[in-house]
């Protein structure tokens, strides 16, 4: 992981780059601080940022007018908002990944 990993614990809120050219930025650096996360549209290279945003944990915008909006509604209502919880559900659910690769790897090899 990057240097960022080091502003982004100080953040409130987080624009992950790259998203409307050809790729974008690592979106796990910031979502392990459980902070708002907004990304452009081109995210499909990242399967974390897409399954992120499919689970509403971040939020994808496609034009500035757009992110404006999500920022005002975001800031109108910082309480009721639970980015922090649905972040915390996806690092989660992912806890025991290492065991399920390994037990593949493992019934791959067997089957070989």
């Amino acid at each position: 992981m990057g240097i960022l990993k080091y502003a982004y614990i100080k953040a409130d809120l987080v624009y992950i780059g790259g998203g409307y050219g050809e790729g974008i930025h690592n979106v796990l650096e910031a979502a392990v601080y459980k902070v708002p996360i907004f990304v452009g549209p081109n995210v499909y290279k990242s399967k974390e940022c897409v399954e992120l945003i499919e689970k509403g944990a971040i939020l994808s915008v496609n034009n500035p007018e757009k992110l404006m909006s999500k920022l005002t509604l975001l800031f109108q209502s910082f309480n009721e908002i639970n980015e922090q919880n649905k972040l915390e559900q996806f690092f989660d659910s992912k806890l025991n990944a290492s065991s399920h690769i390994c037990k593949s790897i493992k019934t791959y090899i067997q089957n070989v």
